[in-house]
């Protein structure tokens, strides 16, 4: 596995720390289902109506879109 050389500042279990991932381009909501995976709260923005019905149905119970 290839990284960027990034290193954790401390040694906490995971999750690391809380997190908020902002997705401005929420699209279909993939990003949305990774950070809930991952155990982070995500606020996802959209403009088009349908990719957010789209996104509320991929997420569906997994969390709420605000």
């Amino acid at each position: 596995v290839r990284t960027t050389g990034w290193q954790p500042t401390c040694a906490h279990e995971a999750p690391i720390a809380p997190a908020l991932v902002l997705d401005p381009f929420m699209g279909s909501g993939t990003v949305g289902l990774v950070a809930k995976a991952a155990g982070r709260d995500y606020v996802g923005i959209e403009l088009n109506p349908a990719y957010v019905e789209m996104a509320e149905r991929r997420i569906g119970d997994q969390g709420r879109l605000l």
